[in-house]
């Protein structure tokens, strides 16, 4: 079997307009990957689209679902929860959107790179262009954490507004036991407070 480097987590609903790129950037990475996908039961055509997609790259590619749709902070702990002993030796974690994509076939490799070269660093993000329709924001975030307080400082970023709520933190690589830890932080604080989120229409 394959030693996987990054395990990419990718929560999806009604995202049949972006999908297809989606997951056909991640294909295309130069590494060894797994991605763990979990549609929140789309109804405009996604679910059927990855159910064709997952069984042709069955791999490198695990379809799960919900038996009814969450929000978007349960659906999180949903995905979270979802563990197979293969997910313990990949080193490197991944959370990505539906209507994100990889924008080159290096992605990934550059990140592992610029940790591996940094190893008192715990994640790696990339310099991108964040779009938020619904404030209609333009930002330009290029981040580097040292290890001292950086779940502390990744607990914070978790809430930029985004057009998913106030709870997105994507197309950034943690090491897995940071991941861990900032997830169940996250996890614990959505428990207690009342998500925003805006949903997509069919």
């Amino acid at each position: 079997m394959k030693e996987r480097q990054v395990l990419l987590i990718l929560q999806v609903y009604n995202e049949i307009a972006n999908i297809e790129q989606c997951v056909e950037s991640i294909k295309s990475q130069n590494i060894n990957f797994l991605c763990l996908i979990s549609d929140n039961m789309s109804n405009d055509g996604t679910r059927e689209f990855l159910t064709t997609f997952v069984s042709r790259n069955p791999s490198d590619f695990i379809l799960i679902s919900p038996k009814t749709h969450l929000n978007i902070a349960t659906h999180f702990s949903f995905i979270c929860g979802y563990h197979d002993a293969s997910f313990d030796v990949i080193p490197y974690r991944m959370i990505i959107g539906g209507d994100d994509y990889l924008n080159s076939p290096n992605f990934l490799n550059e990140l592992i790179s610029s940790i591996e070269k940094n190893p008192e660093f715990d994640l790696s993000v990339p310099i991108f262009q964040l779009q938020d329709e619904r404030n209609n924001l333009t930002s330009i975030l290029s981040i580097r954490m040292k290890s001292q307080n950086s779940v502390t400082r990744m607990f914070l970023l978790a809430f930029y507004p985004t057009r998913l709520g106030n709870y997105n933190f994507v197309l950034s690589l943690m090491k897995k036991d940071v991941f861990e830890f900032w997830a169940s932080t996250l996890q614990s604080f959505s428990e207690k407070n009342k998500i925003n989120s805006r949903p997509k229409k069919a």
